[in-house]
């Protein structure tokens, strides 16, 4: 396969194979992909407010801003609870506040069984060094 960089995204070309859903012989990988569809601009322009504001207050969750928000914890916020409903359903999870809330864990730790090793092979080889 080769790949090739255009406009920030890279491309492989798939002229040659019989998938008739690209139209143009060309399909793009990490494209965001967002739901405008059945939104009015008002909403739209609401989940943008509140995404904005949700970054500006160090991203909580999406449940807890919508309480912040439907409690008014925060005063004179310009969104309401359903522009942080539209801001999940057009934008999905906030990324930032998913990341910052994931934490590593532990590995498990290993066990070390020393066995000894029988004379009669140290015997055999005294100059060898036995490691497992």
């Amino acid at each position: 396969l080769h790949f090739r960089e255009r406009q920030g995204l890279y491309q492989h070309d798939i002229s040659d194979a019989n998938d008739s859903s690209f139209e143009d012989g060309h399909a793009f990988a990490g494209v965001p992909v967002m739901s405008t569809e059945g939104f009015t601009p008002s909403a739209q322009a609401g989940a943008e407010r509140a995404r904005t504001i949700q970054a500006r207050i160090a991203f909580p969750s999406d449940a807890d801003f919508e309480a912040m928000v439907r409690t008014n914890a925060i005063n004179n916020l310009p969104i309401s609870a359903s522009d942080v409903l539209s801001a999940r359903r057009i934008y999905g999870p906030d990324v930032p506040s998913i990341r910052g809330k994931t934490v590593r864990q532990s590995p498990l730790s290993s066990r070390t069984d020393h066995v000894a090793v029988p004379q009669r092979i140290r015997d055999w080889n005294r100059r060898d060094e036995l490691v497992v």
